[in-house]
């Protein structure tokens, strides 16, 4: 009887222990009493559970309670603004046409268009039309006055016919977005423009610019948080015709003229070379990698340079230079025109992310004039004959820094440009040169990079031919070297 009492106590005192552990391991463990006789008169602080317990109520005893684990918080989303209606024209109304402060265009007309409908039925209706034009000189923009935060929708027609019954419709015309709003080419499409109405809208907001046609999001890009480029609509070898514009903005902003900008800083470029490359020797070309089929480089020995030839079959050829040139640059050279010509033929890519994309900034110097291009559209375009010298070389230079943009023949400014949207990173690095329906010589190239541009070039080279293309054909030499 004793044995069986004294088992039965034991087991108590077991089953008792077990249960004080259960309890411990779910509250966490007992904090000591602090020793106020070692000097320490505060209190003793609360322990916190441990992360992953949940302290039991009276009514849920710990035993019955699940362990848990605590959530990992959530990334938050950007927050979109909430948009008011500021501005609603209704271009078939032939007199609401656009006005300041809300637009800034040189369309200030609507007109009667022939259309094609969704259904192709041919009709006629009143609209902003927005002549074609090469490099989207006329455009139809938003006022300088809008903030950053904005959002425009817009409703856009293919105008199959002019006002005077000239017939431009079914030439498979695309919208092209890019970070100052769209424009209407025939160029490979971000989207396809059907017949009858489309509906764009372009939203900016918290550094991101979003475009999307007919309910689609086609194209995002990064902009700064306090970029206030007016958005703009331009068309490129076709018009557009606009029949309702609506301007929204955040909700407690209003029109507001833009913040005077930072002074520029005391300093300037600090200008340091990264290749000089006289093209004294043939082992110079190594430098170069030709891009393409059926074009040439090689070195004149007569002249002591890099000649970049076209033929018959190819009229483009494409000189890509090792080395990767991010970021603020400037690049110099010596051009040679040719005897029968009286200008120089001499194009650059620079700040490239691939030619056949063509990501990046195109200068040239050729025909009597400069030109600069982004990512393929026409930026600036100048009258600038080629100057004479007496051998015929032709000194051109080109400095990127920041937005800022400038072309030079002769040690003269002829073009200056800055891009309110300025490419950035280092994979924007490739530099090459552009020869179209001529051979032309390169001599005394230099290129120089900003010592305080923090972007730095990358380890690999842009010019190898798994960047640019297939590498450097074995192409017969092209016609025409004694012209030089």
């Amino acid at each position: 009887m004793r044995l069986a009492v004294t088992v039965l106590v034991v087991l108590a005192a077991i089953a008792g222990a077990v249960a004080i552990g259960y309890q411990l391991r779910i509250r966490g463990p007992v904090p000591e009493a602090t020793s106020r006789a070692a000097g320490n008169d505060e209190a003793p602080a609360a322990v916190a559970p441990a992360d992953h317990a949940i302290a039991p109520s009276p009514e849920d005893p710990a035993s019955t309670r699940p362990l848990t684990t605590a959530a990992a918080p959530r990334a938050e989303k950007p927050v979109r603004p909430t948009w008011t209606l500021r501005d609603e024209r209704d271009f078939t109304i032939a007199a609401d046409v656009p006005t300041s402060p809300w637009y800034d265009t040189d369309v200030t007309a609507t007109t009667k268009s022939g259309v094609y409908g969704a259904s192709g039925q041919y009709e006629n209706v009143t609209a902003l039309v927005v002549p074609a034009t090469r490099d989207r000189e006329r455009s139809f923009a938003l006022g300088a006055r809008i903030p950053h935060a904005v959002k425009w929708e817009l409703t856009i027609i293919d105008p199959s016919r002019d006002e005077q019954g000239n017939f431009s419709g079914y030439q498979n015309k695309t919208v092209e977005f890019d970070d100052e709003g769209l424009c209407i080419s025939a160029a490979p499409p971000d989207a396809a423009m059907p017949l009858g109405e489309n509906e764009v809208v372009i939203e900016r907001s918290g550094g991101r610019l979003r475009c999307s046609l007919n309910g689609l999001e086609t194209a995002v890009f990064a902009v700064a948080e306090d970029d206030r480029q007016p958005l703009r609509v331009g068309a490129i070898g076709f018009s557009v015709a606009i029949t309702r514009s609506r301007v929204y903005l955040a909700r407690d902003e209003d029109l507001a003229d833009a913040p005077r900008a930072a002074a520029s800083p005391a300093t300037g470029p600090r200008w340091e070379p990264a290749l000089r490359e006289p093209f004294d020797s043939a082992g110079s070309i190594d430098r170069i990698a030709l891009w393409g089929t059926g074009s040439d480089i090689q070195w004149w020995q007569p002249k002591q340079a890099l000649m970049i030839g076209t033929t018959p079959q190819q009229q483009e050829a494409y000189a890509a230079i090792h080395g990767s040139f991010p970021g603020d640059i400037r690049v110099s050279f010596r051009a040679l025109r040719e005897k029968s010509a009286r200008d120089v033929s001499i194009g650059l890519f620079f700040s490239c992310d691939g030619i056949a994309a063509m990501d990046g900034y195109f200068a040239e110097w050729a025909r009597g004039g400069c030109q600069l291009k982004k990512r393929k559209h026409i930026r600036s375009r100048v009258q600038a004959p080629t100057p004479a010298t007496p051998d015929r070389w032709v000194r051109c230079e080109l400095t990127s820094v920041g937005g800022a943009i400038t072309m030079k023949l002769e040690e003269r400014t002829v073009l200056s440009w800055t891009d309110p949207h300025p490419l950035q990173g280092a994979r924007h690095d490739l530099a090459c040169f552009y020869v179209w329906a001529d051979n032309t010589l390169i001599d005394d190239l230099l290129i120089e990079r900003n010592g305080n541009d923090p972007t730095q070039p990358l380890p690999d080279d842009p010019a190898l031919p798994d960047r640019i293309g297939d590498g450097r054909p074995k192409a017969a030499a092209p016609d025409g070297h004694e012209n030089f």
